[in-house]
């Protein structure tokens, strides 16, 4: 525990309070899930390629017109698409996105993740707790990312090929779903109690994607059952925030 000097005023204390939080990173969202989901605009809000010189990048968000799934993890992009019923991932800044939310993250501390955190209620309610304890604003949106090895998972890639107006009650007919056992893989997200319908669905606090470390999968994260030992990453000391 740092012990602060006997006597310092108040201005000073709130100072050296500051110096021991991580500096809020600014998260950036383009377009809003609501207007894909309810209102059925499919159309791009942002090309990935404005963002491909932005150091230390972390983003996700659906490809324009729900043909894929966008992440990217320290800049290094995953696209990942359907193709002959199987994933297709391509580590391109070519693709335009529906919506996307995104953050520079360019130092991160590491948390372990408990043992008894093993599904992904669990692991959300962990990352409040853990973001809360290291000093992140519980009233500001935060990316995290995790490296862990799944039991079980499911995660599924958007795949709408038709022309059809889109809605909420037709969204799950166009995901094309896949599980993965005993893998490792890294996770990137983003948590905010107040961006439902913005980037989060209703319902959770969290939107989260995944990556194999293989690079070969990656997709939105639906269900995860957690093997002991994974790692929690949240936004660090360091941490400049995004311009």
């Amino acid at each position: 525990m740092r012990t602060i000097p006997v006597g310092v005023g108040g201005f000073a204390l709130a100072a050296v309070l500051a110096a021991q939080s991580p500096p809020a990173v600014e998260v950036r969202v383009a377009g809003e899930m609501r207007r894909v989901m309810r209102d059925g605009d499919l159309r791009a809000t942002i090309d990935l390629r404005e963002l491909a010189a932005t150091p230390n990048l972390w983003a996700l968000g659906p490809i324009e017109g729900l043909r894929g799934e966008i992440t990217v993890l320290d800049g290094v992009p995953s696209i990942a698409t359907i193709r002959d019923g199987g994933i297709e991932v391509a580590a391109s800044f070519d693709v335009r996105a529906a919506f996307l939310v995104h953050a520079q993250v360019s130092s991160w501390q590491e948390v372990p993740i408990p043992a008894d955190v093993v599904d992904d209620a669990q692991l959300e309610r962990f990352v409040a707790t853990a973001a809360a304890a290291r000093g992140l604003a519980p009233d500001r949106p935060f990316p995290f990312a995790a490296r862990v090895t799944v039991r079980a998972v499911a995660f599924h890639v958007v795949d709408k090929t038709d022309a059809a107006p889109h809605s909420m009650e037709k969204h799950d007919a166009i995901k094309v779903r896949f599980t993965l056992e005993d893998a490792p893989v890294r996770l990137v997200g983003f948590h905010s109690d107040r961006h439902h319908g913005v980037f989060t669905h209703h319902g959770t606090n969290v939107h989260v994607h995944l990556v194999t470390e293989d690079g070969r999968r990656s997709g939105h994260l639906d269900s995860v059952r957690l093997a002991p030992g994974g790692t929690l990453l949240l936004p660090g000391r360091k941490e400049a925030g995004a311009r």
